[in-house]
């Protein structure tokens, strides 16, 4: 340490030799107060010595170490006379050593850049610095670049550093300081967005005004800017800089654009699709000759990789003239590559189909297709039979008019008429139009019957292709078949029959026609099910699909029961039973008798399997016979593992008792049963609580009797001789949690007895012991009158939990667990108790899904003034108690509430307290984002349920305290939107249940809706998605639309209309404000495209509302870009938003 002199002058001379460093310095003057020497000016001293310090340029050290800033920043705010420091700022040479510094700091970065801040804040403050241009945007852009060493953005002192540059006051920017901009400022501000966001508006306005001003040419600063920094400019970087120019030129400087493009790709060529991908999103384009040349040099030189499929595609996008114009390559690239790329190939396919329709060319793709299928029929009729392409054919065929469809059908009628042999070409596209028109409305398809109904014109001698066309004209229209059809259907199968190739339409086209008229359709049923059975994998179950779908009633009514038993053997066969799903979603199936009969029986058949097992559970139980279900639980319950499901499905047939089966006969089959299960030691077990509640439901039954009295006898034996075996005790704990009489007293005497017996035996088993303690608690809960009265449980379980140390932590907690809950009926008259083992075993680590519902019991339970004082303990705990504890608090919180009632006036008074403890706490909270969402629905919910908790005072709080959670909340988290979502849930609730109480407390409102409006538009910090932004809107439209629950008076039809007129009309005096947010925010921060869309819908409410007065009023509060915004919305309002009372 250096020994500081004892005389002032000493001191002095020593700080202003030349060879103490700047640590020596910060040293000394840290040391002020405890020297004992007369130094009164001290601080004006230290400050003219380090400007004396900071004017010399060669004192390098000097301007780089931060702490001699951070003691220039303390010694300064210390002076109280502005004169004095005006002085001192004005003897600096500031800017020249600004600049000078920002060239040298290499270290501790973060650190100097709020020094700076601090300095730029007091020079700002004092005086008024000239600084030039050049300097300007050279301190801006040294300073940036020091912000992207760190992982803070520094807003604040970007902002300062304008201030003090005065930069973003520049009247007109010549050539030259656009040049020096991109030289110096360009790229550290591109690289501040990438790294940080476009969040610094500023910047965003400098780079327009300094690179895209109408007297700038762009192209030419940007060639020598990418030439020069073309090493440093990243990827993402490039990206940006695209970006920002497709923002900035308009769309009729799509040249410029190109060029810009061009210059990118120069250095990054990969880049190419992703910036055309970001040209396509923005709505702008680049000129078609610009693209063709793009599109050309792609398909000359093909990669096949990634980028050159991205290419393609965005051009295609961008320009559809392209796809149309280069059809035949495109096919040709498809046709090519469409095994090594598919993904890929069937893309461009589609995108290809999309520059017809765009164009509202269909009917010429039509015809180009088939055209090229003429002519290519080997490699290109794959596009009209394979579903992945011919599907997206008929998928667009509803886009054309009436009259296009006409011209289409009855030229390829024609054309197969005129042949001997069916075009195949021109009878796939007819069949794919055909399959089209099954989405046309039903108001034109009547126009189209005439043109469609000549397909029947064509003999049946011509190939099956013909078949398929007719089954698609009869799906479309049920009365089109004419007569000679019917009248030859033996002649059409005795064509139908030899044929070696069928597909499953011809199929189809004859099951058609049975439904038309009846006829001998065994022939080709048998065909049928060999076609089913020779058939791969994916056409199997296409065709099962089908068939139980469409045909379920004509299968049942017309297949004989053997090939009724060989069509469902094939359903449930491999993978095809996974079609049950499809199927059981339509109702209709368990309608029809013998097909369920024939599926319920080959289901059973395979009890060995969980996904038949499943889909058993599907099936209504009236459609599976007794007998099937005494076999099928035989069948089950004898396996040699019972699985999670196997009990599901036997619980689920039991749901109809049968009283044959084994399980509900004999006692120790069920036994066998339970002890084969999977998982012992639980708490349910369904298919044994349905043979008890059974057995138990029907007392009077002789048969009920004797196995209840049975079962019990050998249950208590069990328990008493075998007290190992713990199934004898599962038996009892099942039948006793579903037996509401005294029917099993004695069961339940003797299965207490023995638990409590069996308890200090078990010191070692973990697993058995905290059993024993849950089925306790679940026995004594339901019968208090069965717990001893004496206190050796209590003393036989605190003995036990000291003398045992479980090793295994999930172990620990399930004990603890089960502990509680028996703790939680034992001392179910001490709520305070259990409140305080709950918050400790929250804070160990356990899960309140499996201990807050035995204290929401003992809350029932508990009288008024127990209730109160709990309640009180748990509001005023809010603000004093451990961050341990916060989850708890809040937990017990929204539990307790639920349970306020109206007589109870101590607690109405400590609900108020609360919300205003939970608003000046919420802070505390922070990290309790589960528990804070439980008190908001909570809240949500009593605003309806219970009214009268809601005291003015309340209702007025509540607005604050949901804006300040969201804020709180949102800060570090990646996704808010349920927080969001809630608040706003309950202000909704107060429209609706309370908006009497917000006659006069519109700025309540604004306050909240405009804050939350502002959250949204910065969602890159915030987290909030187009969810949060819909549920805003709606919020607003509640608001903006007031209905009959907030009206005072609703006696009347009149009166009520009246009410609401007046609320409207005051309304109009507030919302402006909120139209005019809005609009601020999208000029001047990045709202989400969709969060937009959302927000746009309760803008056009807020028009419905508004008259001409204060349309005007908004106008006038806007500056010129919010007025051309508002032009742009309130035209789109009069298109799709504006409420049309005739609609």
């Amino acid at each position: 340490m250096l020994p500081i002199p004892e005389s002032t002058e000493g001191l002095t001379k020593l700080l202003r030799s030349k060879s103490i460093t700047p640590a020596q310095i910060v040293d000394i003057a840290s040391r002020f107060d405890e020297l004992d020497l007369y130094f009164p000016n001290k601080n004006i001293f230290i400050i003219e010595l380090i400007d004396d310090r900071w004017n010399d340029q060669k004192l390098t050290k000097f301007k780089q170490d931060f702490k001699i800033w951070k003691l220039y920043n303390d010694f300064f705010s210390s002076l109280t006379d502005a004169t004095i420091q005006k002085k001192l700022l004005k003897d600096l040479k500031f800017i020249p050593h600004l600049l000078a510094t920002l060239n040298l700091v290499d270290f501790n970065i973060s650190e100097f850049l709020e020094e700076l801040k601090r300095t730029c804040i007091l020079v700002n403050s004092l005086i008024k610095i000239e600084v030039s241009l050049d300097n300007a945007i050279s301190i801006l852009g040294k300073t940036l670049g020091l912000i992207q060493q760190t992982n803070y953005s520094h807003e604040d002192l970007i902002y300062e550093i304008i201030h003090l540059t005065d930069i973003s006051n520049t009247v007109t920017v010549s050539t030259k300081a656009s040049k020096w901009y991109c030289n110096e400022l360009l790229l550290p501000t591109i690289k501040h967005f990438v790294k940080f966001g476009s969040n610094v508006t500023i910047l965003s306005e400098l780079l327009s005004r300094f690179l895209f001003d109408a007297l700038i040419d762009p192209v030419k600063q940007l060639e020598e800017f990418v030439r020069t920094t073309n090493t440093s400019l990243e990827p993402a970087d490039c990206v940006l800089l695209f970006e920002k120019s497709i923002y900035f030129l308009s769309k009729e400087n799509f040249l410029k654009l190109e060029k810009i493009f061009v210059i990118i790709t120069s250095i990054q060529k990969q880049l190419a699709p992703l910036l055309l991908n970001k040209l396509s999103v923005s709505k702008k384009t680049m000129s078609q000759e610009f693209l063709n040349e793009l599109f050309n040099e792609t398909i000359k030189n093909p990669v096949y990789d990634i980028e050159f499929w991205s290419l393609i595609l965005h051009i295609l996008n961008l320009d559809v003239e392209i796809g149309i114009e280069h059809f035949e390559q495109l096919i040709e690239l498809i046709s090519e590559r469409k095994d090594v790329d598919p993904v890929f190939v069937e893309n461009v396919w589609s995108r290809l189909i999309q520059c017809f329709v765009d164009a509202r060319e269909y009917s010429g793709f039509l015809e180009k297709i088939r055209n090229y299928c003429t002519t290519h029929k080997k490699s290109s009729l794959f596009l009209l039979e394979e579903p992945g392409y011919s599907s997206k054919i008929s998928r667009n065929v509803a886009i054309l008019s009436t009259t296009q469809l006409k011209t289409i059908i009855s030229s390829l009628i024609h054309e197969i008429l005129a042949s001997f042999m069916v075009h195949e070409e021109s009878a796939l596209i007819l069949k794919l139009t055909l399959k089209g028109l099954t989405k046309l409305s039903y108001i034109s398809l009547p126009e189209l019957k005439p043109v469609v109904a000549k397909v029947f014109d064509v003999s049946a001698e011509h190939p099956p292709r013909l078949w398929e066309i007719w089954y698609l004209a009869m799906e479309i229209y049920d009365d089109i078949v004419p007569l000679n059809s019917l009248e030859t259907i033996d002649d059409q199968i005795s064509v139908f029959l030899p044929l070696k190739s069928k597909s499953k339409e011809l199929f189809y086209y004859f099951f058609k026609l049975r439904e038309y008229k009846d006829y001998n359709i065994l022939p080709i049923v048998d065909e049928f099910l060999d076609f089913l059975r020779k058939s791969n994998e994916e056409a199997q179950k296409a065709a099962l699909k089908d068939v139980f779908t469409k045909w379920c009633s004509l299968v049942n009514f017309t297949f004989p029961r053997e090939a009724l038993d060989i069509l469902t053997g094939i359903l449930v066969s491999g993978s095809n039973v996974e079609l049950l799903g499809v199927i059981f979603e339509d109702d209709y199936i368990f309608e029809e008798p013998k097909i369920m009969f024939s599926l319920v029986q080959k289901l059973s058949e395979l009890f060995e399997s969980e996904i038949a097992l499943s889909q058993i559970i599907q099936i209504p139980l009236q459609c599976i016979n007794k007998n099937t279900r005494v076999a099928l639980l035989n069948n089950v319950s004898s396996k040699e593992k019972i699985t999670k499901l196997d009990t599901m499905l036997m619980g689920y047939l039991l749901e109809n008792p049968t009283f044959k089966s084994h399980v509900e006969t004999q006692m120790d089959y069920l036994y066998s049963m339970l002890s084969r299960t999977e998982t012992l030691l639980t708490y349910e077990n369904i298919a044994v609580e349905k043979v008890w509640q059974n057995h138990l439901n029907q007392m009077k039954e002789k048969g009920s009797i004797t196995f209840i009295q049975e079962s019990e006898k050998i249950i208590v034996n069990g328990m008493k001789e075998c007290p190992d075996d713990t199934i004898y005790f599962q038996l009892a704990f099942l039948a006793l949690k579903v037996c509401d009489s005294n029917a099993l007293d004695s069961l339940k005497a003797s299965f207490i007895q023995n638990c409590l017996k069996k308890l200090p035996c078990i010191v070692n088993n973990i697993r058995l012991l905290t059993w024993l303690l849950r089925v306790l608690y679940y026995t004594f809960k339901k019968d208090y009158s069965c717990i001893p009265k004496e206190n050796s449980l209590l003393q036989n379980i605190s003995a036990l939990q000291k003398s045992i140390k479980p090793e295994d932590p999930s172990e620990d907690k399930d004990l603890k667990t089960s502990s509680f809950l028996l703790y939680s009926v034992l001392f179910n008259d001490k709520p305070e108790f259990l409140y305080a083992h709950y918050m400790v075993l929250r804070s160990d680590g356990i899960e309140s899904d499996g201990i807050l519902s035995a204290i929401e019991h003992s809350v029932k339970m508990c009288n008024l003034a127990q209730f109160n004082e709990v309640f009180a303990n748990i509001v005023f705990s809010m603000s004093t108690c451990d961050l341990l504890f916060n989850e708890a608090i809040l937990e017990l919180y929204a539990m307790q509430i639920k349970h306020l009632t109206k007589n109870n006036s101590v607690g109405s008074h400590l609900f108020v307290k609360s919300i205003s403890e939970l608003y000046t706490n919420c802070e505390n909270f922070r990290n309790a984002r589960k528990p804070i969402l439980q008190v908001l629905d909570a809240i949500q919910s009593l605003l309806i349920s219970k009214q009268w908790l809601f005291s003015q005072y309340c209702v007025e709080m509540l607005f604050p305290m949901c804006l300040k959670i969201v804020l709180i909340m949102t800060k570090g988290a990646q996704t808010n939107d349920d927080i969001f979502i809630c608040t706003n849930k309950i202000i909704s609730n107060i429209f609706l249940a309370h908006g009497v109480k917000l006659s006069n407390r519109h700025h309540l409102v604004n306050s909240f809706l405009c804050a939350s409006i502002e959250l949204i538009a910065d969602c890159e910090n915030t987290g909030l998605s187009s969810l949060s932004a819909k549920s805003l809107s709606r919020l607003i439209i509640n608001f903006v639309e007031p209905g009959i629950n907030s009206s005072h008076n609703f006696s009347k039809k009149n009166a009520l209309s009246s009410t609401i007129g007046l609320q409207k009309k005051l309304l109009r005096k507030y919302v402006p404000i909120i139209l005019i947010n809005y609009i601020h925010l999208s000029i001047f921060s990045q709202f989400g495209a969709s969060a937009k869309k959302e927000l746009a819908i309760s803008m056009y409410s807020i028009f419905d509302l508004l008259s001409q007065a204060e349309l005007n009023m908004v106008i006038g509060a806007l500056d010129n870009a919010g007025r051309q915004y508002l032009r742009n919305l309130y035209s789109d309002y009069k298109k799709v938003g504006k409420w049309d009372s005739t609609v």
